[in-house]
């Protein structure tokens, strides 16, 4: 998803929801830094001896670059497949038996249901306990809930389960670009995800990766098709063989499954706005069957630009239901945060509360939730092997 669904769309709805504005923005801000949130910053409070750093919730590329043969090439982090891909993008949805077929993202999951119930309890009970991060927690959830119903099929790990038939993709609705023109694009933008663009690598990497030993990260097979919301369109796997289910066609209607992302996003906020005693918006709170058509609606404009796609949400939700959506602050969220010295400071900034938010998120999917489900990442069940991960059950 982009700006448009986890900026524009998560604030909406938590209006709706009947959250308050200042509540509504920490959560909608948050969802969309999530995306946003790439940069390693450290404050040393020199008075007290205190470190505070920032929590890396994305990152597109891996710090070493290299130049061959006058081209760049940036090598895949794949620990930061690990650590940032897979409990921020792509949560795995624990079907299957092998490990890499539990990493695979699936809609609405058991495990991402388990997720924003656990965030939901941890934020409700930081509100009764004076702290401020609950709603920055709440905003981290939306963000990696509302992906499950994007990112559905593919895991944040290099898998082969990942491949796609670049010949397969057919377009079922939605106007716009040349789709399959689309996917080139981006495959040869992002080719250091994608193992269809062989390059030879630093001397001790070997290849980046190649079809029949590492597959490729994330959805780069169908390029950004996943993220948008009007789009209707099927594609075949690889190696269908290698799903859980071996079911190799892969048709999709984001239309319907982001209009279920809305209501399952909508009844989340209105939860947390029961539990956690937040000020109640009364003039913008409203059943999600009162909104459901209109939010199919927009939903549906068929535009390819994300900037005018989320201008659509501003224009619409002011219209139909007189919700004023402000202008994301992400970028001042961490220019402030840089010129930051002092713990006290950090600490009640928007920026670090987020931070803390997205730390506890990592630290119990990664070490609580996933390990429930067999999924135990941190265990050495991967190697990482030439740019690449094998699996060793």
């Amino acid at each position: 998803m982009h700006k448009d669904m986890h900026y524009a769309g998560t604030y909406a709805l938590a209006k709706l929801a009947g959250l308050n504005d200042a509540a509504a923005l920490k959560i909608g801000t948050s969802a969309q830094f999530v995306d946003d949130a790439g940069e390693d910053i450290a404050i040393l409070d020199e008075k007290t001896g205190c470190l505070l750093a920032s929590e890396v919730s994305a990152r597109y590329t891996a710090p070493i670059k290299y130049a061959l043969g006058g081209q760049r090439i940036f090598l895949l982090d794949h620990i930061d497949q690990l650590n940032i891909w897979v409990p921020f993008h792509f949560l795995p949805g624990g079907k299957g038996k092998t490990l890499t077929q539990k990493l695979v993202c699936q809609t609405d999951s058991e495990i991402a249901r388990e997720m924003i119930a656990n965030h939901l309890k941890k934020a409700v009970a930081l509100k009764n306990k004076g702290h401020e991060w609950g709603p920055y927690l709440i905003g981290v959830a939306a963000h990696v809930y509302a992906d499950t119903f994007a990112h559905y099929g593919f895991s944040g790990v290099s898998s082969r389960r990942n491949l796609v038939k670049a010949t397969s993709i057919r377009q079922i609705s939605g106007v716009g670009k040349d789709w399959l023109k689309s996917v080139a694009a981006f495959r040869k933008k992002w080719g250091y995800l994608y193992p269809n663009i062989k390059e030879r690598a630093l001397s001790g990497f070997g290849e980046l990766s190649t079809k029949t030993e590492k597959g490729t990260m994330g959805h780069p097979g169908v390029g950004s098709m996943p993220d948008h919301p009007y789009l209707r369109y099927s594609f075949q796997y690889e190696r269908g063989d290698l799903l859980h289910g071996g079911q190799p066609t892969a048709p999709r209607d984001n239309p319907e499954t982001y209009l279920s992302g809305c209501e399952k996003l909508h009844k989340y906020f209105t939860d947390y706005v029961a539990q956690s005693g937040e000020e109640v918006d009364g003039k913008t709170r409203k059943d999600f069957l009162a909104v459901k058509s209109q939010i199919a609606e927009i939903l549906a404009l068929e535009e390819t630009d994300a900037e005018k796609r989320e201008e659509h949400w501003r224009k619409k939700a002011r219209e139909l239901w007189g919700i004023k959506i402000p202008e994301y602050r992400g970028e001042k969220w961490m220019n402030h945060f840089r010129g930051i010295k002092t713990r006290k400071r950090a600490l009640a900034s928007d920026a670090y509360r987020f931070f803390m938010a997205a730390a506890w998120h990592k630290k119990t999917v990664l070490d609580k939730i996933l390990p429930k489900h067999g999924i135990n990442i941190e265990c050495r069940q991967f190697r990482i092997d030439s740019g690449g991960f094998s699996e060793k059950d």
